[in-house]
């Protein structure tokens, strides 16, 4: 009995000062640690206008070449990402990515680099954009691209103004 009093007692006050110690007071009941930095997976700005499936279906087409999958990922990345230079813009909508994966996966056999498209349009589906300048990058060196390499990921109040800026006359 005595080695639970000199192990587990102390084993137990050290667990206590730990939790009071990293956890935020400030958490509302749920556990949440004191200057936890959480990866913004939902998309920072929103899109104040709507594309029809139709319209999308006629742009992004089952017999798109590759050339053209891989300027529509570039292209929409370039709402999320920083860098010097950025030439061609397209909405990133959940419309835009669900669509151009249909076309990717129909495609999967005949595109040489299908499954990087595969990879990345199924991360953003999730709304997860925390390596969209990677994703950026990655297409940008399948161009042979030699000016605009992503830097780092927009806030999502510098996504709104390049949104504002890029999209106010499709709304």
């Amino acid at each position: 009995m005595k080695w639970v009093i000199i192990v587990v007692l102390p084993l137990a006050i050290l667990t206590l000062v730990y939790y009071i110690s990293v956890i935020d007071p400030n958490s509302e009941g749920i556990l949440k640690l004191k200057n936890s930095s959480t990866e913004e997976v939902e998309p920072g700005a929103q899109m104040n206008f709507q594309e029809t499936n139709a319209a999308i279906e006629e742009d992004f087409t089952f017999d798109m070449s590759e050339l053209a999958v891989q300027n529509a990922i570039h292209h929409m990345s370039h709402q999320k990402v920083e860098a010097d230079k950025k030439w061609g813009v397209l909405p990133l909508t959940e419309e835009r990515v669900d669509r151009l994966l249909e076309v990717v996966q129909h495609n999967r056999e005949d595109y040489k680099h299908g499954s990087i498209y595969e990879e990345i349009l199924l991360k953003w589906q999730n709304k997860n954009f925390t390596s969209v300048d990677d994703d950026h990058n990655a297409i940008w060196e399948l161009q042979d691209g030699s000016v605009g390499r992503a830097t780092g990921i927009m806030s999502a109040e510098e996504e709104q103004e390049f949104i504002e800026e890029k999209f106010s006359n499709r709304q």
